[in-house]
């Protein structure tokens, strides 16, 4: 479970960067131009998040990478 004072890796689907950050609560977290909250988090399993309205939510990884473009690489 994910909680305050624990490391998580931080990493935008698709994305180079790639940070480890300590949680806190209402920590910002800034990622190649994508701002958020991480105290969604805090309380759940690690896993996949998705940002919504700056606030994170659990994730299906076969949901965000469809929508994002990069599921469909059998097709090419």
């Amino acid at each position: 479970m994910i909680t305050v004072g624990c490391h998580v890796v931080v990493q935008k689907v698709g994305g180079e960067h790639i940070r480890v950050c300590q949680v806190a609560r209402k920590q910002g977290i800034l990622i190649e131009k994508l701002r958020f909250i991480i105290d969604g988090a805090i309380g759940k399993p690690f896993g996949l998040f998705e940002v919504k309205a700056g606030q994170l939510s659990p994730a299906d990884a076969e949901t965000l990478l469809k929508a994002d473009g990069f599921g469909d690489i059998g097709s090419v």
